[in-house]
């Protein structure tokens, strides 16, 4: 990915050759960012996407450099190189399943993002995606299941596939969205600030039932009260 990066964000006539392939192609192509910006993961989830779909006109712009006269060796080995990762069962394997994964993180992020999301919203969004994750370890998810349902015939985007390459390891499943869980546990607040998230909830206007009682709330305040060193009296 940092190679296209580089490839595509210095060199003005190969993205001028990519696009003239992407038209040729009938293929929507979109622009190669940089993967894993420090600002944000959606910057990272727009770069595989944009990978992921412009994939038949980044091999076919890679073909024709890798088999044009008019470049040096060193330079038409470049280009094989990057079609030849490209043929690569293990890869495509790969970039469906950090597709599927940064499309889930991105839109957790942005919902997180909006003005209106409070802690106890917060932290049931990023309880379920802990749940989805460890939920993939068994079932495919969309682009994993497009991936490796066109390794087995041997053909993704009417590109044919060669044979895996032992130098790129295939990402284990399992122990991938494994880690993506326990890394986004290990970041869950801990018992006693999920106390005061449920105390907080259960105060919030949103959360109040339509027959509440007169004593609604009250062991919520004194817990609140207490928490944060204030008295109950009025």
């Amino acid at each position: 990915m940092d190679t296209l990066y580089a490839l595509y964000s210095q060199s003005p006539k190969c993205q001028r050759e990519l696009a003239e392939c992407a038209k040729e192609l009938d293929v929507q192509l979109s622009r190669i960012g940089r993967v894993l910006d420090v600002r944000w993961v959606a910057s990272s989830c727009r770069t595989v996407t944009a990978v992921w779909r412009s994939y038949k006109a980044l091999y076919e712009h890679f073909s024709r450099k890798a088999a044009d006269a008019s470049l040096g060796s060193r330079e038409r080995s470049k280009f094989q190189g990057l079609a030849k990762k490209l043929e690569s069962p293990v890869f495509i394997k790969n970039l469906g399943m950090m597709h599927d994964a940064l499309e889930e993180l991105s839109d957790l992020y942005m919902s997180l993002q909006k003005a209106d999301t409070s802690l106890p919203a917060a932290s049931k969004l990023i309880s379920k995606q802990i749940d989805v994750f460890s939920a993939r370890q068994h079932y495919s998810s969309q682009y994993f299941f497009e991936a490796t349902d066109a390794v087995a015939p041997g053909c993704f985007r009417g590109i044919t596939l060669g044979p895996d390459n032992v130098k790129q390891p295939e990402i284990p499943r399992g122990q991938f969205y494994q880690a993506l869980a326990d890394a986004m546990t290990a970041k869950m607040l801990s018992e006693s600030d999920l106390a005061m998230t449920r105390a907080v909830e259960a105060l919030h206007v949103s959360s109040l039932p339509d027959d509440i009682s007169p004593e609604h709330g009250e062991y919520d305040v004194r817990f609140l009260c207490e928490k944060f060193g204030f008295s109950l009296e009025m």
